[in-house]
């Protein structure tokens, strides 16, 4: 009697191990396709950002010379406004004021406002004297008067004494 086995066997298939083993190659392939194709992505981001922070790094330091520039600006401008404010007025006034001079005094203080304030030395009380008699007369100033202290001795001996004088007119 010839037996034939209607049951099928359990042996695999070739064929289907053989279309999981293309399927698994190709998932690999594209996986590492995929790792390779992110990879070049993040690279070329990558030297991208790197390209923009050499831009900004340029960039700040222009704006660090120009903020320099401007510190230097400012820093000329308030020695200009300084000079401007110290500055004692028109020509007519200081040949006034220099017409006034006498001998034997130096001016160390000049401050032009409401009134002018001068201090300065000389090598006598005569000497201050006639400069605020000059102030008066050659300069056509008013009200000429010692302002504080006004007039003290600050050194000399006593035959040739130093005197400091602080003098208010207008």
């Amino acid at each position: 009697m010839i037996l034939i086995n209607l049951i099928e066997s359990k042996k695999p298939k070739k064929h289907i191990v053989l279309s999981y083993s293309i399927i698994l190659i190709a998932i690999i392939i594209i996986e590492l396709l995929t790792f390779a194709t992110a990879y070049l992505y993040q690279n070329s981001a990558i030297n991208s950002l790197q390209a923009r922070k050499n831009g900004l790094k340029y960039v700040a330091s222009i704006v660090k010379k120009l903020e320099n520039k401007t510190k230097i600006i400012k820093s000329k401008s308030n020695s200009i406004k300084k000079l401007q404010s110290m500055r004692y007025g028109d020509i007519s006034f200081m040949n006034r004021f220099g017409d006034a001079t006498v001998p034997d005094i130096w001016i160390d203080y000049l401050s032009k406002g409401r009134t002018i304030t001068v201090s300065g030395k000389a090598f006598s009380y005569a000497s201050v004297a006639r400069y605020m008699i000059s102030l008066e007369k050659k300069g056509g100033f008013k009200n000429v008067s010692f302002e504080g202290k006004g007039l003290s001795r600050s050194g000399g001996t006593p035959q040739n004494p130093i005197v400091s004088f602080r003098i208010r007119f207008k």
